[in-house]
């Protein structure tokens, strides 16, 4: 990075849209896709796919009778397991980036603002941004999860300034999982091999303890299904 590598200490907010896949809604959606200049028969192709689907819901009895919901027009929400479903989502968060003086990285609902904070201006744009970026997201009806957000402070000589969203106070954390990858404050990835090893450690002795068989050829495939 960057910054790390001028040796300027820096912020990072991780955020997380709540359910924001389910909160595309099609007409704003269908705007933005305009907005991008995306061809118009394209566009009418995408909103005819999304125009009057409807949900419902169907059990069995324990009488082996099917039985259905009422059904539900879908007004909201993209279809995840599609190769169009993601480029839709994607498309609808895209313009965020506009609205940040820093860094913003976005990937699927998971948005991290990035900024150099050297004094206290430095970090008056950055809650600015932060500020904006809540203004954005609430303008488009999705939203950010206050408590499942959080500060990582960065850097020997930072300052660890404090931001607010929705005027809460975000918690400063000196650890937190992004992607998948738990990251700590000094960008070591100790925690993570440690935590990772732990998961392995559980997984093979439950495999241990419930596997009668200590074949090598049974344990092997076990393990890599597994571990």
């Amino acid at each position: 990075m960057v910054l790390m590598d001028k040796g300027i200490p820096f912020d990072v907010t991780l955020f997380d849209l709540a359910k924001s896949i389910d909160r595309v809604y099609h007409r704003r959606l269908i705007v933005k896709l305009h907005s991008a200049e995306i061809n118009n028969q394209v566009v009418g192709w995408i909103q005819a796919f999304l125009t009057e689907m409807i949900q419902q819901i169907r059990i069995f009895t324990s009488h082996g009778m099917l039985i259905y919901s009422n059904s539900l027009l879908v007004k909201s929400g993209v279809v995840q397991v599609s190769f169009l479903g993601p480029t839709l989502f994607n498309t609808f968060i895209n313009d965020a980036c506009s609205m940040v003086h820093n860094y913003l990285t976005l990937y699927a609902d998971d948005s991290k603002p990035i900024g150099g904070i050297r004094n206290q201006l430095d970090a008056d744009v950055f809650q600015h941004d932060i500020n904006e970026l809540n203004n954005w997201s609430n303008a488009w009806l999705l939203s950010f999860d206050t408590f499942k957000s959080h500060v990582l402070h960065f850097g020997e000589n930072n300052l660890d300034f404090g931001y607010t969203l929705n005027d809460l106070l975000l918690q400063a954390v000196h650890k937190d999982r992004d992607l998948g990858i738990l990251v700590d404050e000094k960008l070591k990835f100790d925690s993570h091999a440690a935590t990772a090893a732990s998961s392995v450690n559980h997984t093979i002795g439950k495999m241990m303890r419930t596997i009668s068989s200590c074949s090598p050829g049974v344990m092997t495939t076990l393990y890599k299904a597994l571990v």
